[in-house]
């Protein structure tokens, strides 16, 4: 498992150097004028392979973490806030899984986001534990609000370890 993850993030930055080779090839053109662009591409192909890296990854930790085989994906939970779409749900243990592949930020959205879960918390009696999975990080404000709302966070910090997925000292999942 660790060399096909190894494989896909090799294969995002071989993809994002092989855009910019041919950017530069281009006879004529200015390289200051192709910077917004090769960002942007750049920034597509990474995101493009993020994601299924990301979600492979957390069903390999989810499963290993949980000792589970098989779980819900995209749960959707009503509140008074508004939907709430879970990233995954056993629901023999109660325990509901929000995944974040980027650095995770205290913004409105996210903030909305804890909001639901702690109604989840509060109302749904099979759900009795919520989890958020970051794997880029996340700031200090985030992870109180989590810890205020008796949300459980778990750092994996996917950057830091060379495409093997082992969580960090900071983890805090109490399963």
């Amino acid at each position: 498992m660790k060399a096909y993850l190894q494989e896909l993030k090799q294969n995002r930055e071989f993809k994002a150097t092989e855009i910019v080779k041919n950017s530069l090839n281009n006879a004529g053109i200015d390289v200051n004028d192709l910077n917004k662009n090769l960002l942007r591409d750049i920034s597509l192909i990474q995101n493009r392979t993020r994601g299924p890296l990301f979600e492979l990854m957390s069903e390999v930790i989810i499963g290993n973490v949980f000792d589970v085989k098989e779980f819900d994906k995209q749960t959707v939970f009503s509140t008074p806030f508004g939907k709430r779409r879970i990233d995954f749900l056993i629901p023999e243990q109660g325990v509901a899984i929000e995944v974040k592949s980027g650095y995770g930020r205290l913004r409105s959205f996210i903030r909305d986001q804890v909001k639901k879960d702690r109604y989840i918390l509060d109302h749904e009696p099979n759900i009795k534990q919520i989890v958020w999975v970051c794997f880029r990080g996340a700031t200090e404000p985030l992870i109180r609000l989590l810890q205020e709302n008796e949300i459980e966070y778990c750092d994996i910090e996917y950057d830091k370890l060379d495409g093997q997925s082992e969580v960090i000292e900071k983890t805090i999942i109490r399963v």
